[in-house]
């Protein structure tokens, strides 16, 4: 089966939880639908709005105006938690999609660097992980604080858990749907701890990880979400839950 007959076999479903991000979500649109221009896919876009800015009405706007892409608008006013913003995405993807990717909805990440998760996915791993902490990986103006709770987190957890993962909180990742489907509704975290325990949910139940690189920058607008001792307190309910998350 030749590369671009299976490009065309996978759909992709983009899960895009975004909290006050009416700055970014232009740029994001532009660059997203540009690059699935040259992957030769079908895809939707599913984004789960929460806040008080215009991100909602900029999106509806955009869904007007490109009747050809197929997006989903889900709005909650008060936030519920980014992991229960990406549950709640999961839940609402079409039966069509084979894989899933999320991104961060602040630029972050470069969905220009799209095709190297593809391209391991193609290989057959369950998840792929857009990777900050290997080899090729790049950050770009990101505040030291914010490298220092990611570095420490990862050695944490590579301490207490065994998975062969260096960057577990990276959101930059690409899953085949079965997989995701089954993990996200075991997970119980609510915040962005909710990232490191798919990856340690999904290693007990022996799915494929492979790390690719990727280009880290630093959001161009607004306010970062991350806030030290709330996630720092997330972590911390995550490795009082180990012996249970070992057992699921």
């Amino acid at each position: 089966m030749n590369e671009q007959k299976k490009a065309k076999e996978m759909f992709i479903s983009f899960v895009l939880p975004a909290y006050n991000e009416e700055e970014s979500i232009p740029e994001l649109l532009a660059r997203i639908t540009t690059s699935m221009k040259s992957i030769n896919s079908d895809y939707e876009l599913v984004f789960v709005i929460e806040g008080t800015d215009n991100s909602l009405a900029i999106l509806e706007e955009f869904k007007k105006a490109n009747p050809k892409i197929r997006i989903k608008i889900f709005y909650e006013k008060e936030p519920r938690g980014i992991m229960n913003a990406f549950k709640f995405g999961f839940n609402n993807i079409t039966a069509e999609a084979t894989h899933v990717v999320t991104m961060d909805v602040d630029l972050n990440h470069y969905p220009e660097e799209l095709p190297r998760l593809i391209e391991k996915a193609k290989q057959g791993y369950n998840i792929v992980i857009g990777s900050r902490a290997i080899e090729g990986a790049k950050r770009l103006k990101v505040p030291l604080l914010k490298t220092i709770l990611s570095k420490f987190s990862n050695f944490v957890f590579d301490k207490m858990f065994d998975i062969k993962v260096k960057d577990k909180s990276s959101g930059y990742r690409m899953f085949d749907a079965a997989t995701i489907k089954e993990i996200a509704p075991l997970v119980e975290a609510k915040s962005f701890e909710g990232l490191m325990e798919i990856l340690l949910i999904a290693a007990n139940k022996k799915k494929t990880f492979i790390e690719v690189p990727i280009t880290m920058i630093f959001r161009k607008y607004g306010e970062s979400k991350v806030k030290l001792i709330p996630v720092g307190k997330g972590y911390l309910r995550l490795l009082l839950r180990r012996k249970k998350i070992r057992a699921t």
